[in-house]
């Protein structure tokens, strides 16, 4: 017994029918590449970001404090014709360099120093202002060496000391007595969550915006190029 299959196919047709669409075709796909483009960046900036509070962080939101990993996020779509559009999405960069840790999670070590130098903001601290920043008057300067040849270092606040706190953490701090401040927590190391989800949100976004462009692609092919 022999079984014969038969294939069917309208590809010259539909190459055809293509060719004389391009141009609107074109057209359509580019506007729904903007239009994804547009709604990544929106989400990103509006859903992946919240002002800046003192303590630590809390929920998957990454806090804004100079504004810069925020700013870097955008996009932009290339090319005209079907074969060269291409969608381009950004973020990070410049002095938003640590987005990758940002997006994927790690542990931070010292480059330079032996140790990292986290700043402590309210309500605990006072090296940080209410939007985030290190405050000048928390910033410590060299002021000489004691008899032994330590250094000695002070800030707005009066000289700076070091102790270690009952959870064995290095804490600086600044003044004396009632005027104590704590200003900095040294660590080994940081371990960074991923937070920033820019390609969970492509992702997202992706789902949502490709159908219509499926759509909308299939009506300029079905009406033979007639409309766009």
């Amino acid at each position: 017994m022999t079984d014969t299959f038969r294939f069917i196919t309208n590809s010259e047709e539909f190459v055809a029918r293509v060719q004389a669409a391009e141009p609107k075709l074109g057209k359509v796909a580019r506007r729904g590449l903007v239009e994804l483009v547009e709604t990544w960046t929106t989400r990103m900036k509006t859903g992946r970001f919240t002002g800046y509070y003192p303590g630590r962080t809390r929920g998957r939101k990454l806090r804004v404090r100079s504004g810069a990993l925020r700013s870097s996020v955008g996009g932009r779509v290339l090319g005209k014709k079907l074969d060269d559009l291409r969608a381009i999405f950004r973020v990070g960069g410049g002095r938003a360099g640590y987005a990758r840790i940002q997006e994927l999670g790690g542990t931070v070590h010292p480059k330079r120093a032996r140790m990292l130098t986290i700043p402590i903001g309210a309500p605990r601290g006072s090296a940080l202002t209410a939007a985030g920043n290190i405050r000048a008057k928390a910033k410590p300067r060299f002021a000489g060496t004691t008899k032994s040849g330590a250094p000695i270092y002070e800030t707005g606040y009066g000289r700076t000391h070091l102790f270690r706190s009952k959870a064995g953490n290095l804490v600086i701090t600044a003044g004396s007595g009632k005027n104590t401040v704590l200003l900095y927590v040294l660590k080994n190391r940081a371990k960074i969550p991923p937070r920033l989800r820019a390609f969970e949100t492509l992702v997202h976004a992706t789902n949502q915006k490709v159908p219509d462009l499926h759509r909308d692609i299939f009506r300029v092919l079905a009406l033979d190029g007639k409309a766009g």
